[in-house]
């Protein structure tokens, strides 16, 4: 009897944590194996076993499908998407291990501790060195010297018994000569070495850090707790509206390529807000800070500092799993909406089949709204009130020094880049929402293929009655209002600046 000859095998990811074995089987005749065989084979693939096998066609290496387009995704945007998650301790070690083991069970106990340690150090540390100088007040000239002021003191100068007072002077006086010296240098504002004086702390540290800290941990919630898979669902029916083989604006390896641009753009972002904080080191000299020295020394010092920008590592990562998630989701859903429009305006599905895409749009960008648009719209508020205390440092900044006005410039553009690409994203599904249903006015208008008068006014209806938008703090985010807001900031500003208000009378400004 033949026996079945197999070639070397090759093990690939699948897109849903499943590792397949590819390989070329010649044709023989079935093998028979006895039940305890089979009954070994079964536990010992379920307990003891390297990698899961799925047979899959040899020709998916060959041909694109859509299959091998999601393995890629995976590969390329998934993964990376996942361990920034176990980074911030919002996913668990170890779920795409086959065997489970009590190590992993110990570390997804202990790191997550650890990750709100350093996250509480963070936002005690920025409130004790001052980070960032946000008082408006104090931070926008450099130490200055007070000129010399008159003081007038009391100075003893002698003591002697008063001849020829009367009784109640009888006794011996001290007469205080009263003359006027210079006093002494005051500085207006502490020295780099000292431990600097902060103003404003609930306002410019406490109440972004709650704010981040409940975002935290509702990112916790929604996808260690509840192990939210919406992203991924959402890509795999996103894929499915575009053919492998499909060419133009709306293909599975544009879709790729976009998601993998918003990812490197996060991981630019957060490698940002690092040389963000060692500039603010140099700039400040807080690196010579005495700050903590007199409780820990300074070698240890400066351990606490890298201790510090660990935090501030995750911190911000945070941030970023915040906007990569929320930003994928509505970028998807705008590919989505694409892909529907198109089978639209072409007429090559049937108009039921669209109605239940609408409808599945609509429940996505009602999930959208939910917990995810809440955790974001918290980090919107931080990203917004930091971008206005940074316009305002930038705009009455006196320091001559370069370093202060390129830090200063910084803080803004990494601040601000967050902000606007969020409102960006979700004005751009809204936008194309609105255009998609204008595409829908088309039809009644021209026709669809077979469909009688009595359907197209029941597709009509029920486009009109889908109203869905993508919502940041319970509002939709309109171009209109976004553009509405920027021309409203942008005059004020300038009345502002040409009537003196916030920035005196300058060649420049």
């Amino acid at each position: 009897m033949a026996q079945a000859e197999v070639s070397p095998l090759r093990t690939q990811d699948t897109f849903m944590d499943r590792k397949p074995v590819y390989g070329i089987l010649s044709p023989s005749p079935p093998l028979t194996f006895s039940g305890e065989e089979l009954m070994h084979a079964s536990f010992m693939s379920s307990t003891g076993s390297a990698v899961r096998v799925e047979i899959n066609d040899i020709e998916e290496s060959l041909l694109p499908s859509t299959s091998a387009a999601l393995r890629r995704c995976k590969a390329q945007v998934l993964r990376p998407y996942w361990r920034l998650l176990s980074f911030i301790g919002w996913r668990a070690f170890g779920r795409e291990s086959i065997y489970y083991s009590k190590c992993w069970k110990c570390l997804n106990i202990i790191y997550p501790v650890f990750v709100i340690i350093l996250l509480l150090f963070a936002y005690a540390y920025a409130v004790i060195a001052c980070q960032g100088r946000l008082n408006i007040d104090d931070d926008i000239e450099p130490s200055t010297l007070l000129p010399l002021l008159t003081t007038k003191r009391h100075h003893p100068v002698s003591s002697y018994p008063l001849p020829n007072i009367t009784d109640y002077w009888n006794s011996t006086q001290v007469v205080h000569a009263i003359y006027t010296v210079p006093s002494t240098p005051v500085s207006r504002h502490i020295a780099a070495d000292e431990t600097p004086h902060c103003y404003h702390i609930f306002t410019s540290y406490i109440v972004s850090d709650i704010l981040h800290f409940l975002a935290f941990c509702m990112g916790v919630w929604i996808f260690r707790c509840q192990e939210n898979e919406e992203l991924n669902a959402l890509i795999e029916h996103t894929f499915l509206q575009a053919s492998p083989l499909a060419t133009g604006s709306i293909t599975q390896a544009k879709m790729i390529k976009s998601m993998r641009w918003i990812l490197v753009f996060g991981g630019l972002w957060t490698l940002s807000t690092l040389g963000l904080h060692g500039l603010f080191l140099g700039t400040f000299h807080v690196y010579n800070s005495a700050t903590l020295e007199p409780l820990v020394g300074s070698v240890w010092h400066y351990v606490i500092l890298g201790v510090e920008l660990i935090g501030i590592l995750i911190m911000n990562s945070v941030n970023t799993a915040v906007v990569i998630n929320y930003a994928t989701q509505c970028e998807m859903l705008i590919y989505y909406i694409r892909a529907i429009d198109r089978k639209l305006q072409e007429k090559t599905a049937d108009l039921r089949v669209i109605m239940q895409d609408v409808l599945r749009v609509k429940q996505a960008i009602s999930r959208l709204n939910g917990p995810t648009a809440r955790m974001t719209s918290l980090c919107v508020i931080n990203f917004s009130e930091l971008t206005v205390i940074g316009l305002c440092l930038l705009i009455l900044n006196k320091f001559k020094d370069i370093l202060v006005w390129i830090y200063r410039g910084c803080f803004v553009v990494v601040w601000i880049a967050y902000l606007v690409f969020l409102l960006v994203q979700a004005s751009r599904l809204n936008s194309t929402w609105s255009k998609f249903k204008q595409s829908g006015l088309e039809v009644r208008v021209f026709g669809y293929q077979t469909c009688t008068i009595q359907e197209l006014d029941s597709f009509l209806l029920f486009m009109g009655s889908t109203k869905s938008h993508a919502k940041l703090f319970n509002i939709p985010v309109k171009p209109s209002y976004l553009l509405g807001i920027l021309v409203l900031t942008t005059f004020t500003l300038l009345i502002l600046i040409q009537t003196n208000v916030i920035v005196k009378a300058n060649w420049f400004l």
